[in-house]
């Protein structure tokens, strides 16, 4: 795998947040199996991605994790809500999208036809100075 050296554009502590909420999400399902997480540049972009192996769902379900919905907004025993992390992290490539002045940024997830999904999401980098 090759080392990534670039800087993103970008609020470090949203994008932070991102992260934490998706890995979070993935943890929160206790079965046996593989995450990987890694980033590679597209352009002048960067793609994070994180795939679950563990899980599968098809591709309309996984698209409709990006919009509101009672059957996964769920609020627990301790009035903890789950199942909006997708939608915060929607929101949150979408404000990057607009602090970058370009359109461009996306979040989305695929299933994999080996079993699994896959969640993606881009963000630009900074500009090298020369």
């Amino acid at each position: 795998m090759k080392l990534l050296d670039a800087k993103v554009l970008g609020d470090v502590n949203l994008l932070q947040f991102l992260l934490e909420s998706l890995l979070e999400e993935a943890l929160a399902v206790s079965l046996p199996g593989d995450l990987s997480l890694w980033a590679e540049q597209e352009g002048e972009m960067i793609r994070f991605c994180l795939t679950d192996h563990r899980r599968s769902f098809a591709q309309e379900e996984l698209n409709q994790w990006f919009y509101p919905s009672r059957q996964r907004m769920q609020v627990d025993d301790r009035g903890h809500l789950h199942g909006t992390e997708y939608l915060i992290a929607k929101q949150i490539i979408r404000d990057h999208d607009e602090y970058a002045g370009r359109r461009g940024c996306r979040i989305y997830a695929t299933a994999n036809a080996e079993g699994g999904f896959t969640v993606c999401f881009t963000v630009y980098l900074v500009k090298s100075e020369v």
